[in-house]
């Protein structure tokens, strides 16, 4: 499917960037490469769609790649919390506004440097919102017990998809989802400057109604 999984990310990008967003790319699988670094150039970021391969190691030496990011090189496996870790740690720390991490992966991890608490833990920091799409090869399944973890602890979705058509759907409601949220503040009755995860619970009188929200933040530290 990645050939559908390239024309369908396209599109979303294509779709989902309004003036003054930039987005960027990554692949993953023995290490995690940077297929193009932060753009609001549509151009750009479609090439880089189209760059991504499956299990080439050393994926840096794809033309045009700016290369492996983190010094994250593995000989095995699938880096994906390697591949969260890197983008939220190293990449989304320093941006400001809203952000968030789409993938399309079966969650299957193999050969990460970190454990999914500390990619879960980079998202929380930066204050991003990791969102799956689960593709899963049918010989070995998919990793939905993680996926779920990953989505549901900042504040995402996972949307299964096994199909071209349900491909395109699941990139459509990632692409609702992206541009009908709310943005909810509050004073916090602690104030002390610990740096402790501080969990947060959003509920609504209609019980019909879901929230999806994140489940808590880090707070600053002093």
């Amino acid at each position: 499917m990645l050939g559908a999984i390239q024309d369908a990310g396209s599109s979303f990008l294509h779709r989902i960037l309004r003036k003054g967003d930039e987005a960027l790319v990554m692949s993953f699988d023995s290490d995690v490469d940077l297929l193009s670094d932060f753009t609001d150039d549509r151009a750009q970021l479609d090439r880089a769609v189209r760059k991504a391969r499956i299990n080439i190691p050393g994926g840096g030496s794809l033309a045009g790649n700016p290369g492996p990011i983190g010094g994250s090189q593995h000989l095995t496996g699938t880096a994906l919390y390697d591949a969260i870790y890197l983008a939220c740690g190293e990449k989304l720390s320093s941006e400001a506004g809203r952000k968030a991490v789409l993938i399309v992966t079966d969650a299957q991890d193999e050969g990460s440097k970190v454990r999914i608490e500390e990619a879960i833990e980079a998202a929380q920091r930066t204050d991003t919102v990791i969102h799956i799409i689960l593709v899963a090869d049918p010989r070995f399944g998919a990793n939905g017990g993680a996926a779920k973890k990953l989505a549901e602890e900042t504040g995402g979705r996972v949307l299964s998809a096994n199909s071209e058509k349900k491909l395109n759907q699941a990139f459509d409601e990632i692409s609702e989802e992206l541009r009908s949220q709310y943005t909810l503040g509050y004073y916090p009755t602690n104030s002390a400057p610990d740096g402790k995860f501080r969990k947060v619970k959003v509920a609504t009188t209609d019980h019909d109604l879901k929230v999806l929200t994140r489940k808590g933040y880090y707070a600053p530290k002093g």
